[in-house]
């Protein structure tokens, strides 16, 4: 399993992108869209309230094991290098990103771009990301173009990661919340992501910073669990 950010400034498609790859889940100050009919759980986490909220990308960040960074062809504005910035300040590896609405321009101002990116990311963690141009228009004369290269070189790096995710197994289970609520009939519900470990129904674990003793009831979906 992985959990795919979608970040960007408010009108470079990402919202579009993360519907196209994925079922729309739960929703708050992010998106989560599900996915699992390409050979693995995948969650795409739209930051959608951003950049009204900083708290919306630094969640999908955190929560996530891959970044795509959508950059539409008006270029780089100050949305998209906070986007650059936390990328890197949060160390993070594994990374795409999306030339959006590529329909919409010439292929020379897509190299252009690629260039002033190729400069604007050395020396960071985006610096060897690769370029994959698509568009996000469902109008367009080929709607979703690019998408399938996107999604097979998602698919790559979730490869490489649950590789690197299965030394984390044997260690003691820790899940990131990232908000909660009451149920009737079912109680409190968490959603959130295991970032180490494995949870199972009926596990005993303790919760932070309240320092409480709690019971997880029931795991009902790739995010949702009942406390």
């Amino acid at each position: 399993m992985a959990n795919v950010a979608i970040i960007g400034t408010e009108k470079s498609g990402r919202t579009s992108l993360a519907a196209n790859l994925g079922k729309k889940g739960t929703s708050s100050d992010i998106t989560m869209y599900n996915n699992d009919k390409e050979g693995r759980n995948m969650v795409f986490v739209d930051a959608h309230s951003y950049p009204k909220t900083l708290k919306s990308l630094i969640t999908a960040l955190n929560i996530s094991d891959i970044a795509v960074l959508c950059i539409p062809p008006q270029g780089l504005d100050a949305h998209t290098g906070e986007c650059i910035i936390a990328l890197d300040l949060l160390g993070f590896k594994h990374g795409i990103i999306a030339l959006t609405r590529s329909d919409s321009t010439h292929m020379h101002a897509i190299d252009e771009l690629k260039a002033k990116l190729k400069v604007i990311t050395s020396g960071t963690v985006l610096q060897d990301w690769e370029c994959i141009s698509l568009n996000t228009n469902k109008s367009a004369k080929n709607p979703f173009e690019g998408v399938d290269e996107l999604k097979a070189r998602i698919n790559e790096v979730a490869e490489k990661i649950e590789a690197e995710n299965a030394e984390l197994n044997s260690l003691p289970a820790r899940i990131f919340i990232d908000h909660a609520f009451n149920v009737t009939g079912k109680g409190c519900v968490v959603l959130g992501v295991v970032k180490q470990g494995i949870s199972k129904d009926k596990d005993k674990t303790k919760i932070f910073p309240l320092d409480r003793d709690i019971e997880i009831r029931s795991i009902q979906s790739l995010s949702l669990i009942h406390i």
